[in-house]
């Protein structure tokens, strides 16, 4: 069974090996953006770009981005995304173009090597790591579309991040344990039972480096 989600534990090295793979497979386009409520898409990226922040990665053969107006109006389509578009109708988070509540054409990438954050507690503020304490953020690939029929060739290239994911990772328990002896698979991951750690993450892990639940 496939998911809908990836999260996983990267430091800086696992996270350019993520970022390599992405560019590598020629059907990504980064949206970054380039002004106010302006958005571009770029064949590359630097990992200085877009770490620590979420990112749309833009499913090149799904076809055009969609360009939403106002509430009852058409659907128009980005024209050209490498020079670039004006957002007509934003969402909730500014950070982010808005394709809609699940875009079949997209996947949002959430990279963070190190978290800002120590932990926290149900109905408690996020407590700060105390200064010179390391901790490994959480990352993730999010598919919001992947319920809505989306394009076959979307699919397969989701399905192919899933393996190169899975295969190169260890299985953790997102609140401090890790499971080696279980191989990640996309059902071991369901509903975010195990995540996976990449190997300098998790070589981190194992030297007593804490890793954060919760995405910042």
């Amino acid at each position: 069974m496939s998911t809908a989600n990836i999260s996983f534990y990267a430091n800086e090295t696992d996270a350019q090996v993520v970022l390599d793979w992405l560019i590598a497979q020629n059907e990504i386009g980064f949206i970054v953006a380039d002004g106010e409520k302006r958005w571009r898409a770029l064949h590359s990226v630097k990992l200085s770009q877009i770490v620590g922040a979420k990112h749309w990665l833009w499913h090149i053969p799904s076809g055009p981005l969609p360009l939403l107006q106002d509430y009852r109006q058409p659907i128009l389509q980005v024209e050209n995304p490498w020079i670039g578009w004006r957002e007509i109708r934003t969402g909730a988070d500014k950070s982010l173009p808005y394709f809609g509540s699940a875009p079949t054409g997209t996947f949002l990438l959430s990279l963070s090597p190190v978290s800002r954050y120590f932990n926290e507690q149900i109905g408690q503020p996020k407590e700060l790591a105390p200064p010179g304490l390391r901790v490994l953020g959480r990352s993730d690939f999010t598919y919001p579309g992947k319920t809505e029929k989306p394009p076959n060739q979307t699919l397969a290239f989701w399905k192919r991040l899933e393996k190169f994911m899975f295969s190169a990772g260890v299985p953790v328990d997102p609140h401090g344990s890790m499971r080696p002896e279980k191989d990640p698979t996309p059902a071991s991951v369901a509903n975010n039972y195990d995540w996976i750690a990449l190997p300098g993450a998790l070589a981190e892990m194992r030297a007593g480096v804490p890793w954060r639940p919760n995405p910042d």
